[in-house]
């Protein structure tokens, strides 16, 4: 094992400098993907003859957005079904709402390819300092969690609680993506800058409001829900 893994880095290391010598690799410019693969995850699936899909290992910005337009056109699919319709939602009542959400959840997880907890985590929490908490997503424990305070909430259309639903789980695919890149089609640099995202959370947030809403992370997630 030891001499075939001498072998492989004696193998990439001419590889590259061939590459270099004759022009074939471009540091700048590229169209292809960087490949997020761990050093260990490339020598076992070597070792191991094991395919990989480039898609996944090393995507583009492309790739990325084609995946993501793909997401939201199976999840607008889903509100064209009765039981998720802005129809029955008016027409139901509010546990019949919660089940409807948690239902709605389960779907668009499964879309997203990421696991959490099979159950919404239901909150009520009166607006503080004027802003109103409507919903977050947890990773520790993979908890969505909603405000139920929004379905009596006047002059506040609850319907709108679905695309919260697809703000949180893109906050949980964005985790997944930092923690398992090669196993989502989103490019090095957004995960990158998920990743710093994340790291900096706190203390943008702990600026106000206003630095909250240019979060990185969460920019996104609203982008992908469709939210304002």
């Amino acid at each position: 094992a030891l001499k075939a893994m001498a072998e492989y880095y004696i193998s990439a290391d001419k590889s590259v400098i061939s590459g270099m010598a004759s022009g074939n690799i471009q540091m700048e410019n590229s169209t292809e993907g960087t490949d997020k693969r761990s050093a260990w995850r490339k020598f076992w699936d070597w070792i191991l003859h094991r395919g990989v899909d480039s898609s996944y290992a090393a995507t583009t910005d492309a790739q990325e957005k084609a995946a993501d337009r793909a997401f939201q056109r199976r999840i607008q699919d889903l509100l064209k079904e009765e039981r998720f319709s802005e129809g029955h939602w008016k027409n139901a009542s509010i546990d019949e709402r919660k089940q409807i959400l948690q239902d709605y959840m389960r779907e668009v997880a499964a879309i997203l390819g990421v696991e959490v907890a099979d159950t919404i985590t239901w909150t009520n929490m009166p607006p503080h300092n004027g802003e109103i908490n409507i919903g977050s997503y947890r990773h520790s424990d993979r908890v969505v969690r909603i405000n139920e305070y929004n379905f009596t909430r006047r002059g506040y259309d609850s319907y709108e609680l679905m695309t919260t639903i697809v703000h949180e789980l893109r906050h949980a695919y964005q985790h997944n993506a930092v923690d398992h890149p090669d196993r989502y089609r989103v490019s090095q640099e957004t995960i990158d800058s998920w990743k710093h995202s994340f790291d900096t959370y706190q203390e943008e947030q702990a600026k106000g409001y206003e630095h909250y809403r240019r979060i990185v992370v969460e920019v996104d997630a609203r982008n992908f829900a469709g939210q304002e």
